[in-house]
């Protein structure tokens, strides 16, 4: 329903009103003659096609507001981590050129389905700080804007997009340069590889998709749990995460919760269980594992921190098994490693989609754009 404005003070017999702007997470919740600002209040004027870039900096604002809500860390690391400049300058390119259609009458339930996404589908495997074994797979294949309406998708499969937000019911398959091919999702049963996607609800296991398991249901043996039930697979079926008792690793634990080392002087030998994550700034125990996704645990201070920077040290920290990857950039060998820049577009990669930032992905050791400007 659509908001009023709000009386702040009625002053009886003849006096005046006072008004104050609604506050706002999004367009619905202001008049139609109104948009939701950059303060985050309702201000004058509907939204227009003329406010694109803002738009979908909001839009990606809104992704990392709910990366924060379902995993814990930092609403500014996760913005950072998300490119969102680039990304933006993708969407403008393919709306000046007819991939997309921006409707701004839609930015609103926009930015509720981007707040509302299961948080499973957040994927939180891709923030571990499992020895740089990270991947940006969740949100580098072109999915950050999955599910808006107002950046509406008007490539046909067979046809030429810059990402994956052009392709109707499909996704932007880039092989080694801009622009790519829009892709039809392989039906379920349908022959694949690791390469293709799978409609939604299956994943691609023995060269064919297959339906992801619910809670409850049989996986392993390729069969995956579905993201959205936010389960994971121990002994053959789908199980809700935990927030308490033994672990072996942080997919065990439940969003927002770490699998930690209770005895981190005893490294990969400790017992372990399921804990809260620490937030920014929280105290933390070195070794343990502790701190929330995007944050480390710093050894002088015995807080969390963000994780490094263009420039500073990287790799592993503490003299434990803790390891320190970097944010906007590559953790680089060295005497100490050091974060170094992001691998160019067709530069070489070892293995993770985090060596070339969040607009690209490893394929086949080279870094190949999903957000092409």
């Amino acid at each position: 329903m659509r908001a009023t404005w709000m009386l702040l003070g009625v002053l009886w017999l003849g006096c005046s009103v006072t008004l104050t702007p609604v506050p706002c997470q999004d367009d619905l919740h202001c008049l139609e003659s109104q948009h939701c600002g950059a303060e985050a209040v309702c201000v004058e004027g509907a939204r227009t096609a003329q406010m694109l870039r803002e738009s979908c900096l909001a839009a990606i604002q809104s992704v990392a507001v709910h990366a924060n809500e379902c995993l814990g860390g930092s609403v500014e690391d996760f913005e950072r981590m998300l490119g969102p400049t680039d990304v933006c300058k993708s969407v403008e390119a393919s709306v000046a050129e007819g991939r997309q259609v921006f409707r701004p009458e839609k930015f609103g339930a926009c930015v509720r389905a981007l707040r509302e996404r299961p948080c499973g589908q957040m994927n939180p495997e891709w923030l571990r700080n499992n020895k740089g074994e990270r991947n940006l797979e969740a949100f580098a294949q072109g999915t950050l804007l999955e599910g808006c309406p107002a950046f509406e998708a008007q490539v046909t499969a067979g046809g030429s997009c810059a990402n994956t937000a052009d392709c109707q019911g499909g996704w932007c398959r880039v092989t080694e340069a801009c622009p790519g091919v829009c892709q039809a999702f392989i039906p379920l049963s349908g022959a694949c590889t690791n390469q293709d996607r799978c409609q939604k609800g299956s994943s691609c296991s023995g060269q064919f998709c297959v339906s992801d398991a619910k809670q409850g249901e049989r996986c392993g043996a390729g069969t995956q749990c579905s993201p959205d039930s936010e389960t994971q697979c121990e002994n053959g079926l789908c199980i809700e995460r935990r927030k308490e008792g033994p672990c072996e690793n942080d997919e065990q634990c439940a969003l927002r919760y770490q699998c930690v080392r209770t005895i981190p002087s005893l490294r990969d030998r400790s017992p372990k269980e399921c804990r809260a994550a620490k937030a920014l700034g929280e105290t933390c125990e070195p070794g343990a594992g502790d701190c929330a996704p995007l944050s480390t645990c710093d050894a002088v201070s015995g807080t969390c921190r963000s994780l490094p920077v263009l420039g500073e040290q990287c790799g592993p920290i503490n003299g434990t098994d803790d390891y320190a990857d970097c944010l906007q950039s590559s953790c680089a060998a060295g005497l100490p490693p050091k974060c170094a820049p992001i691998a160019p577009t067709n530069g070489r990669c070892g293995s993770k989609s985090l060596e070339c930032g969040p607009t690209a992905a490893c394929r086949n050791t080279y870094c190949i754009p999903q957000w092409c400007g």
